[in-house]
């Protein structure tokens, strides 16, 4: 007999001819998220939706809904939750606060250039396709874009397409186009969607009757789905509406920003750029921080007075500025492991005099001994300067000058230092990325090198959260509130957070970051991808992390998402706990909700308490964090989570995790021995009272196992 499905329907947002969009919700986390499926036995429909999960975990962002989950063998696509969609808002409140549309509108562009970043586009934006998250902002959704170089979109007969552009209904217009206009800034595909995205902004203004009578149509004569909306779109003879008649109420300024988006023939939309409108929303003192109305929720309008000014064109910025080059930056390291970074601006002196840019204390080496002089096409090169010491690179004399690699050894009289030469790029104007380490849903981890005037070089890990991160408020808020707790920690056991802020990017918005202590060693999750750990190592790095956890708890402060992920070894192989981004006890409350709205980039469910996925208003103790590190612990020993998880679906994790019994150690892998196996189970009760009591009784009971007679 089939297992019963954890999901619980709570409303069908479509139920299209082909397929049947819901909203569901997790019977026992209550975590909600959409659920999209095919009929089964329908092989193209299995299809598409397989391509929708690819493009979407291949080109999402920001104002995206995200793919979480393919299950082929239920034809189930499972994305991140949304109330409702635009359509049924609008149904439900009628008209939107012009405050509102330009937030919407604003996020609808950004989601538009990341697509045209990509190579994509839309096609067939409309309210259907644009859904509200719980959050009360707008995430794209139901869609597999097209490029650019294809003249239609694919057929999508889920929903009626509104407001085509007519150089899609017609595709010999674009020939029309001046050349000028066809320039990689902006391809017809997103010029045409920008059209779709003026129409949409005038339907969010109007109620239902007031949009179909700017077509010529009254209220008794026909239904909106009977409308023949490409015939409409595709007459040029149809003017456009004139917008200061029919959004008489609406400011001058937004006015402005969509009258050139719904200009019919596309060589009037030839100059139009994605960014110039984002800037004009902006500076015209359009955006709110006004969230969309709750779905089933009354709506309170606002009387917005129309400012008496002068329209205001739609102005077209100059041309993008080229990226950065990258920087050939030349690091030397002493035998004592202190680094000097130098800059490809000029070239670099070595001697023992306090005037060299670098000063050796060696009595072999001259007042000024060495030089390295940059060149941005062959790279640095060393040499000396006719002394008696000399200047060897790997062994060879620099007398007339060799080339500086990375993992060169530069001997300047009896002293030796190894150099770099690193191919980097700045961010935020002081970091120098040399690497990039890790990149996943949580965002990218990056080695750098910090730049600080006052003390030189150093080493540092920077991770750069995903771009959906500046869309939350509630994340934002914990993690500015997390920066001052975690960087008063200054432990062996814990990765140091220096600091966190964001940067500005054109394209991207606002990039948002943390700086913390670089651990040469990589993650457990690295350590033991291939294999388990041998005990003793798994037993040495539970005694480290559940150290750093005592020192979290003495503060007052949950961790929350311990995982292998997190947990980060030095070059010595000590364990170090990371990724914080901590609660306060009143905060708790703030925290259940945001993950049960589908906030879940932050979690590794496979390693989470019962009582943290369950929710409610228990507070969460030390348990939790011990119930996660004997997850991971799990993990180390056997080479797999207590949860099978690669052939399970998102609700079967949750699922198992707060109902079904974790297999032992020994029964996954024999070779754990037995204390080891007995210890993990025990901080793997699904009670919290079950399980360690503190930080201190783990810490008691690893100390006592004997390591010295275990041959693994």
């Amino acid at each position: 007999m089939p297992a019963p499905d954890p999901l619980r329907l709570l409303s069908v947002l479509r139920a299209g001819p082909d397929t049947t969009l819901q909203r569901v919700q997790h019977a026992v986390s209550e975590k909600r998220f959409l659920s999209k499926s095919a009929p089964a036995g329908d092989e193209r429909l299995r299809a598409k939706l397989k391509s929708e999960y690819d493009f979407l975990t291949a080109v999402g962002g920001p104002h995206f809904l995200t793919a979480l989950e393919w299950d082929a063998a239920a034809s189930r696509l499972t994305l991140s939750d949304a109330q409702c969609t635009l359509a049924q808002l609008l149904g439900q409140h009628g008209r939107l606060d012009p405050t509102l549309v330009a937030r919407v509108l604003y996020q609808c562009l950004q989601a538009l250039d990341r697509l045209r970043a990509a190579n994509f586009a839309h096609g067939h934006l409309t309210t259907d396709g644009v859904f509200v998250t719980p959050d009360g902002d707008v995430a794209l959704g139901d869609f597999v874009g097209y490029r650019f170089d294809l003249k239609w979109p694919p057929v999508r007969p889920e929903y009626q397409v509104r407001y085509r552009a007519p150089e899609l209904i017609d595709t010999d217009l674009e020939d029309t186009v001046p050349d000028r206009g066809r320039g990689p800034s902006l391809p017809p595909a997103v010029r045409a969607d920008l059209y779709s995205l003026g129409y949409m902004a005038i339907q969010m203004l109007r109620s239902e009757s007031e949009f179909l009578r700017m077509f010529g149509l009254s209220d008794t004569q026909t239904k909106s789905d009977q409308v023949n909306w490409d015939g409409w779109h595709g007459n040029l003879e149809l003017p456009p509406p004139k917008l200061d008649e029919v959004l008489y109420d609406v400011p001058v300024g937004l006015r402005d920003v969509i009258e050139p988006l719904i200009q019919k023939p596309p060589q009037a939309r030839a100059g139009l750029r994605v960014h110039a409108i984002m800037a004009d929303i902006v500076r015209l003192g359009l955006m709110s921080d006004k969230k969309l109305p709750a779905f089933g929720a009354k709506v309170t309008r606002e009387h917005v007075p129309v400012p008496p000014t002068k329209p205001t064109k739609v102005r077209t910025p100059s041309a993008p500025q080229p990226p950065a080059r990258d920087r050939r930056v030349l690091v030397l390291t002493d035998s004592a492991g202190r680094s000097v970074m130098f800059s490809p601006g000029r070239p670099v002196v070595v001697g023992s005099s306090s005037s060299c840019d670098l000063t050796v204390g060696d009595t072999t080496v001259d007042r000024r001994h060495t030089i390295l002089i940059p060149n941005r096409a062959t790279g640095w090169r060393a040499y000396d300067l006719r002394t008696s010491g000399g200047t060897n690179i790997d062994g060879a004399s620099a007398e007339s000058g060799l080339p500086v690699r990375t993992h060169s050894k530069l001997r300047v009289g009896s002293t030796e230092l190894s150099a770099a030469v690193l191919r980097g790029y700045y961010f935020a104007k002081q970091f120098l990325v040399a690497e990039r380490l890790h990149s996943g849903q949580n965002g990218k981890f990056l080695r750098a090198f910090w730049m600080q005037p006052e003390k030189g070089f150093s080493t540092v890990a920077l991770r750069v959260f995903p771009q959906g991160f500046s869309a939350n408020e509630d994340g934002i808020r914990r993690f500015i509130r997390s920066i001052p707790d975690a960087g008063k920690f200054r432990h062996a056991n814990i990765v140091s957070l220096y600091r966190g802020g964001f940067v500005n990017c054109p394209k991207r918005g606002r990039q948002w970051y943390l700086v913390m202590r670089y651990m040469g060693g990589g993650s457990l999750r690295e350590a033991c991808r291939d294999q388990p750990l041998p005990a003793r190592r798994v037993v040495g790095m539970a005694i480290d992390v559940a150290t750093a956890v005592r020192q979290i708890h003495a503060r007052g402060l949950v961790h929350r998402n311990i995982s292998p992920s997190c947990i980060l070894f030095a070059a010595d192989g000590r364990a170090a706990l990371s990724d914080f981004l901590f609660c306060r006890p009143e905060e708790l409350a703030t925290y259940q909700q945001v993950t049960r709205s589908g906030d879940s980039l932050m979690l590794d469910f496979a390693y989470q308490s019962p009582e943290l996925l369950r929710g409610g208003d228990a507070p969460l103790s030390c348990q939790t964090d011990l119930y996660s590190l004997a997850a991971s612990m799990y993990h180390a020993a056997t080479g797999r989570p207590p949860f099978e998880t690669s052939s399970r679906s998102l609700p079967q994790i949750l699922t198992a995790v707060l109902t079904q019994p974790v297999p032992t150690p020994r029964d996954v892998c024999p070779d754990v021995p037995v204390e080891l196996s007995d210890l993990i189970q025990r901080g793997l009760a699904k009670d919290p009272s079950q399980r360690f009591a503190s930080p201190d009784a783990l810490l008691a009971e690893l100390t006592r196992l004997d390591t010295r007679s275990w041959q693994h």
